[in-house]
């Protein structure tokens, strides 16, 4: 019966995870592309699927063009090849989210109709790509050197994706069924183009936003449509075993927070309205906080102290249908099958006895909501469900909730497997109309701060929620909302910025009345017309990286980072490079060797509040950016021209005060370090000194000779030498490119991330377009030793502390030529391995490649002396022995 096919789908999705899920209903879910390349698009019953990855932030999230993103692993991102779950912090192995899927449903085609969408491809995805030539996702970047993926970018990470509901189950097999009214899945005919949008920047590193545009493509009017996202948890530490630390999650809804991202002296309360998700206790281990997975039982076990949290963005300034009325939003869980239903449940207000479903050992639901027409009631109730650790306190003489089952309430209120519906509307939507929906996932650190806290539930919620620390994700929060609607920008033009407060810093006593004698003007929300616009760093120059005999030579060039205006100030706020170099590609590892910035300066005012409190505040231009020397000399020295004015003689002991205003007394300093004299207070130098300056030289008299042979300006390019190094060992260098940040507003300073274009170095002395495979290739260290210590010195798996000691080996190859094979035989002439050498004759690492001594079989080698060979394209072979001694 088709009531039981949805149950026994639920059933399988529960025993099998994703990946064998998508691996049974695809054929190919592991590939790079779901589509097999050998059939056409009409030949294949699948459409094209395309899933990318967002990584640049502390965010590494899957997003698809199924409507469903946030994946718990296993899913392969079609541009890079790499796998990902839903990890945050980067890094950490960390996860959140089972997955997230966007649900749509409206009264239209006679009926009530829902489009739901479910990461395992299994009881509900009704959602999916037309069925065309070109439906992979597009990528877009502010950062991006081509500038077709410039050109419209929001962030440095766009990814833009368009699906339909428009299938059906006479289709695909996997569309929905309804098992509540028997039918098929009945199509709204919408059409989604979802884009999401991620940074690196300190500010804006913890959330990725989307925007949903929903387009009517039917003949039908969708009347009280309602738009919601659905997220399954599954908090805890992604290890050797998936599930450790999931079942025991919670959730509950943050409407505001004081105070957390304004830099003001005034206090108010942000609005946030953000689901929130976390695991129940941050899993410590002993009563500790484990930064490191260790092995408990039979489980590797990591704490997971973070937060999540789900937003529509502004929500509360969404109209309705015709702009009359504000739409409502609402925040819905439920638990969903831990493994049987006996604990399935969710909040029901008082008078509501709607059944949500059937099954075979309860009749009346009170969890999932099965079909579309429960589907649609919980969308559009405006709901805003307790936190789900008060579930065992609601009392049964509750006046607005109904009291929860007294058997299941104390797993529920303790920790389970729930799901968050976040939705809003109702919109009507014309045919042809479409609607934007803007929404973000934010997540937080440091949420739990009290390893005991577990033990208050499930029967001391309050205690538990004093003990949890919301101020990250709140922040975090609060500056995804003000990237989507800038606070103080009339966007539209009519004169409206936003809503503010006037905070009142100083009174005077007048005529026998106090008078605002200085007050703040801080803006808290934007006009409610989207901006989609954060501020960022300078685009990161373009790094060239030279091997030399014993040190490297780093080039770059800065024609963008110099020129290129902040999207978000409008303004070029440029303030120089930084320059890091370390042993191993973690960010942590780098340590900055150089650096150049713009000579600046901050002028310090003496504000005398409180009373007998010495109080600073930095004052800049009225372009908000810092004062350069010859400014501060026209406005403070005798003239222009007066040589001996230096600011930096002004400082909290010796003052500066101005001759016509007494009371403006001012200090100055150094907005950064101020090292730009090239080749004096820093090696780094010009590599072109005498180029011309292109944005004094007028564009019609630029020649061939202003530009290098990349095309780029010779008068932004620059070098530094790091001499003195180990020649057996390879480095890595970055540079960056960094603002001067806006203290008056409290945002830092920005700089590129150090990881963007990070380069790998051996060095040795780049042999280029010489006859490669004449040169002798040789091999280090050999004999390997099993006692050679060359991890502890550092000469291996740096970076990889936490991998198998016998899979972080390496015997390495060099003089190589930029592209030949290297075999290593045993003297019995099996091939135990083959390595693909390719890489383009500049590239810094083309002579150079390394053999892990694990064989084709992947196992590792044993004890005995093995012949390598080196062949070049023109059939030239090099042939040498390496010893292991294991």
């Amino acid at each position: 019966m088709p009531s039981w096919t949805g149950f026994l789908n639920r059933l399988l999705r529960q025993c099998l995870s994703g990946v064998a899920i998508a691996s049974l209903m695809l054929g190919n879910a592991g590939s790079r592309d779901f589509v097999r390349p050998t059939q056409s698009i009409n030949e294949y019953p699948f459409p094209k699927f395309d899933n990318r990855i967002h990584n640049v932030g502390k965010h590494v999230m899957v997003v698809t063009n199924l409507g469903v993103w946030g994946f718990e692993g296993g899913w392969v991102d079609s541009f890079s090849g790499e796998s990902a779950i839903l990890e945050y912090p980067k890094g950490s192995r960390l996860q959140f989210f089972d997955y997230i899927g966007i649900a749509i449903g409206a009264i239209a085609y006679g009926d009530t109709n829902v489009s739901w969408s479910e990461g395992h491809v299994v009881e509900s995805q009704e959602f999916a790509p037309q069925q065309t030539p070109v439906s992979r996702m597009r990528y877009r970047s502010t950062g991006s050197e081509d500038a077709s993926e410039r050109a419209g970018a929001i962030s440095e990470e766009d990814w833009i994706g368009e699906y339909t509901d428009t299938f059906t189950s006479l289709d695909y097999p996997w569309v929905g069924y309804d098992i509540m009214s028997h039918r098929p899945h009945q199509p709204l005919f919408v059409k989604v183009t979802q884009e999401s949008y991620a940074w690196s920047y300190e500010y804006a590193e913890d959330f990725v936003l989307f925007k949903f545009t929903i387009r009517n493509i039917g003949t039908k009017i969708l009347n009280s449509m309602f738009v919601g996202f659905e997220h399954s948890l599954d908090v805890g530490s992604y290890h050797s075993q998936p599930w450790v630390g999931a079942g025991d999650d919670v959730t509950g809804f943050l409407v505001n927070h004081q105070d957390s991202a304004r830099n003001s002296p005034c206090t108010t309360d942000d609005t946030l309205n953000i689901a929130w998700m976390a695991d129940n206790d941050g899993d410590p281990v002993k009563g500790q906080w484990q930064t490191k997975p260790i092995l408990v039982g039979d489980y590797t076990i990591k704490s997971n102290r973070s937060v999540a949290g789900a937003t529509i963005l502004n929500s509360n300034s969404l109209k309705s249908a015709f702009g009359n009325s504000e739409a409502r939003l609402a925040y819905n869980w439920y638990t969903e099958w831990s493994w049987s239903n006996i604990h399935d449940f969710g909040p029901r207000l008082q008078g509501e006895n709607r059944k949500f479903g059937v099954g075979p050992f309860d009749l009346s639901w009170f969890g999932y909501p099965w079909g579309d027409k429960n589907k649609y009631y919980v969308m559009q109730n405006g709901e805003i469900d307790y936190p789900s650790v008060y579930t065992a306190s609601i009392s049964p003489y509750d006046f607005v909730w109904q009291y929860p089952d007294p058997v299941k309430s104390p797993k529920t209120a303790k920790g389970t497997w729930p799901v968050v519906l976040l939705s809003v509307g109702p919109f009507d939507l014309f045919p042809g109309d479409e609607i934007e929906i803007p929404y973000a996932i934010v997540a937080g650190e440091n949420f739990h701060v009290d390893p005991n806290n577990g033990a208050n539930l499930p029967y001391n919620p309050r205690q538990w929620m004093k003990n949890v620390d919301f101020s990250d994700l709140a922040r975090n929060a609060l500056w995804a909302q003000w990237v989507y609607d800038n606070p103080g920008l009339d966007t539209d033009g009519d004169g409206y910025r936003g809503e503010y407060q006037i905070c009142v810093i100083d009174s005077e006593f007048i005529n026998g009345q106090w008078t605002v004698a200085k007050a703040e003007t801080t803006y808290y929300r934007g006009d409610g017309v989207p901006d989609w616009k954060g501020a960022a760093p300078p685009p990161a120059p373009k790094v060239w990286v030279e091997p030399l005999l014993n040190g490297v030579r780093v080039r770059w060039n800065g024609s963008r980072s110099e020129t290129e205006k902040d999207q978000f100030l409008q303004a070029v706020d440029f303030e120089g490079y930084h320059v890091y170099f370390g042993r191993d590609n973690r960010e942590a590892s780098l340590a900055l060797v150089a650096q150049y910035d713009r000579q600046n300066y901050d002028k310090h005012v003496f504000i005398p509040i409180p009373i007998d409190t010495i109080n600073w505040e930095v004052s800049w231009q009225v372009q908000n950016v810092p004062f350069t020397l010859e400014e501060l000399r026209c406005l403070y020295a005798t003239s222009c021209d007066d040589s001996s004015f230096d600011p930096e003689t002004y400082t909290t002991t010796n003052t500066y005060h101005h001759p016509y205003f007494p009371d403006s007394i001012f200090y100055f300093s150094k907005h950064d370090y101020n090292t730009s004299r090239l080749g004096s207070d820093t090696d780094i130098r010009k590599v072109y000194p005498g180029a011309r300056d292109p944005s004094i030289v007028h564009p019609d008299s630029l020649t061939p000779d202003d530009y290098t042979a990349d095309s780029l300006f010779k008068y932004y390019e620059y070098e530094l030498t790091i001499p003195n190094l180990l020649p057996s060992v390879d480095y890595f260098v970055s540079v960056t490119a960094y603002d001067f940040g806006s203290p008056p507003s409290g945002l830092q300073a920005l700089e590129t991330s150090k990881m963007a274009d990070i380069k790998q170095v051996y060095p040795f002395i780049n042999p280029g377009d010489e006859d490669e495979s004449s040169r002798k290739v040789y091999v280090y260290p050999n004999p390997y030793r099993i006692d050679g210590n060359y991890r502890a010195d550092g000469l291996e798996s740096r970076g990889r502390d936490e991998d198998y000691v016998d899979r972080v080996k390496q015997v390495h190859f060099n003089n190589l030529p930029h592209k030949c094979t290297i075999r290593i035989f045993t003297l019995d002439g099996d091939m135990i391995r083959e390595i693909d050498h390719d890489k383009p004759v500049d590239d810094p690492t083309a002579h150079h490649d390394t053999f892990s001594l694990i064989n084709r079989n992947g196992m590792l080698i044993v004890t005995g002396l093995y012949y390598w060979t080196v062949e070049s394209p023109d059939s030239k072979v090099q042939i040498g022995k390496l010893a292991v001694i294991m």
